[in-house]
């Protein structure tokens, strides 16, 4: 939707999108690169499962490239994921896909979303620490746990105990409302941003 039709909403919407955490990129039905912001440019560099090749959004798995293909002509029942395990054992690259074709188009746009779980640098969160009212205690044993850290290991890095943290943990919950890690987590996901 233009506002005032001289291309400045055009360029407002794309610096925007150029500057989002989130990788993303446009690419036609057959994955040829049509767009993609500064996220996705730095991830598609360092990433050992995706790739542009001859100008082509490709997954080095040859299986998950064929299933990401076969799924793109579905994408009208609404967005579609995929998780292509990362090849060095640490989490999965999660691509994301989503028809982005301007009302009446007959070419096919995609939109990708894609982040590797094991990079953090690609998730953030609304500051959880007032939204919860959290301690500044509290906030560094909750960084650690969406990390993936165990209790033990939280205290080893910041260098407190066991007891303490665990006590962070049990005020951390409470806070929260929830019983676990489990409900946390679920909890925490609406906070992503």
């Amino acid at each position: 939707m233009l506002v005032n039709g001289d291309g400045l909403d055009e360029r407002l919407a794309l610096n925007w999108l150029n500057n989002e955490r989130r990788a993303k990129c446009v690419v036609s039905i057959d994955l040829k690169l049509i767009w993609s912001n500064a996220e996705a440019i730095d991830l598609l560099r360092e990433s050992s499962e995706a790739e542009i090749v001859n100008g082509r959004f490709n997954l080095r798995d040859q299986m998950h490239q064929e299933k990401l293909l076969d799924m793109l002509p579905l994408l009208g029942t609404g967005p579609l994921p995929i998780a292509v395990p990362c090849s060095d054992g640490n989490g999965h690259l999660i691509v994301n896909a989503e028809t982005v074709s301007p009302h009446g188009s007959t070419t096919q746009y995609v939109g990708l979303t894609f982040r590797e779980t094991g990079k953090l640098r690609t998730v953030a969160f609304a500051p959880l620490d007032s939204a919860f009212h959290l301690t500044r205690a509290e906030h560094a044993v909750l960084t650690h746990m969406l990390e993936g850290l165990t209790a033990s290991k939280c205290a080893s890095r910041i260098g407190s105990s066991i007891e303490t943290v665990r006590s962070h943990i049990r005020s951390i919950y409470a806070k929260m409302d929830v019983n676990s890690r489990e409900e946390m987590f679920a909890k925490i996901i609406r906070y992503s941003v």
